[in-house]
């Protein structure tokens, strides 16, 4: 019966109580503090070198001094980051009587059961900051895929001979170039665009062409994702990349309770302001630290909703009418507090 009449209030009062969303209970509405989630992610190139098939004839050949000589693999520590997300803490719930009256009313959570805010409409909840951005891998290559140009006509021959061919292509390529840029070519590109995406063809067939001796570098650019538990002292060693030793150091920093939040404009009584039964959250932080080698690759202080201390609303506040409280999801804190003018 209870649980009938605040919907039916709540109703007429003008104010969405978002039902599909708040646990009401037979005895109240159910509410929850945030848990602050924590992840490490770690960027990281890998190059992978392998030689060209005729990297042996590229000095006599092409004058090239320079190649791959065998397959090999670099791999490197670029920049680190420290992603948050907020979900549910199951194990810091409160409940919002019926007799609070306009408390329970006008109480706004998350989906998740997270306090949202009090007396504040759909368009100014905040967002639940529950999702973690994630940059995906990638992958490029520092030469061109080598082309299959010349593999059917001397697919029997000696490997020099295969060599001497692809090297008098090459040779011909740049031969072609050059008279393109003299105007000296037979039947020459009639515009500037046409010349210009005839040498970039050549271009890229000689780069293939010359992969065959110099060899070719595939680059990938990685992430490692490492969750840990920001409210939890550590440090620890969590990969090994390229020879450097990556370790993980957290310091977290709990919070002291506080006083009661009371309204500043609300008249002074005598004693100490009666709690109600909508807490908010002072977060606790931590400052986490990703080494490689030895070396800070980032130093952060996050917050720790976990770490925080429950503080009670003043009863004071909720006087008089026309209040909007905002709380942050990400940490239960207080966003902002005001009055209808």
């Amino acid at each position: 019966m209870k649980k009938i009449l605040v919907l039916i209030i709540a109703a007429v009062s003008g104010m969405s109580v978002w039902a599909d969303s708040i646990a009401v209970q037979e005895m109240g509405i159910e509410y929850c503090f945030p848990k602050t989630e924590a992840t490490v992610v770690v960027q990281y190139k890998q190059e992978v070198f392998h030689p060209g098939k005729y990297a042996a004839w590229a000095q006599p050949l092409l004058g090239i001094d320079e190649q791959i000589s065998r397959d090999t693999t670099v791999t490197s520590v670029r920049s680190a980051k420290i992603q948050t997300r907020a979900v549910a803490d199951r194990s810091r719930v409160y409940t919002v009587h019926p007799e609070s009256g306009r408390e329970m009313q006008l109480l706004n959570v998350s989906r998740e059961g997270i306090l949202l805010g009090y007396n504040i409409a759909a368009s100014q909840q905040p967002s639940d900051g529950s999702d973690l951005h994630q940059r995906a891998d990638r992958t490029t290559s520092r030469s061109p895929k080598v082309v299959p140009l010349l593999e059917a006509t001397f697919k029997n021959d000696t490997a020099l001979y295969q060599a001497k061919a692809v090297a008098k292509q090459i040779f011909q390529l740049r031969d072609n170039r050059a008279y393109l840029l003299s105007g000296e070519m037979e039947n020459m590109p009639t515009d500037g665009t046409a010349l210009k995406t005839l040498l970039a063809e050549i271009d890229k067939q000689e780069k293939a062409l010359t992969a065959l001796f110099t060899g070719t570098v595939t680059t990938s650019t990685r992430h490692l994702r490492i969750a840990f538990d920001p409210a939890r002292a550590q440090d620890t060693l969590i990969a090994v990349i390229g020879g450097d030793s990556l370790r993980l150091r957290v310091e977290p920093e709990p919070r002291e309770a506080a006083e009661t939040v009371v309204d500043p404009k609300a008249k002074p009584k005598k004693g100490a302001p009666l709690p109600s039964q909508i807490y908010y959250n002072l977060p606790g932080s931590a400052t986490v630290t990703v080494l490689a080698g030895g070396k800070t690759l980032t130093e952060e202080q996050i917050p720790v909703a976990q770490s925080g201390v429950a503080v009670p609303l003043s009863t004071d506040l909720f006087e008089g009418g026309g209040l909007h409280i905002v709380f942050d999801p990400e940490t239960g804190n207080i966003t902002s507090i005001s009055r209808d003018k």
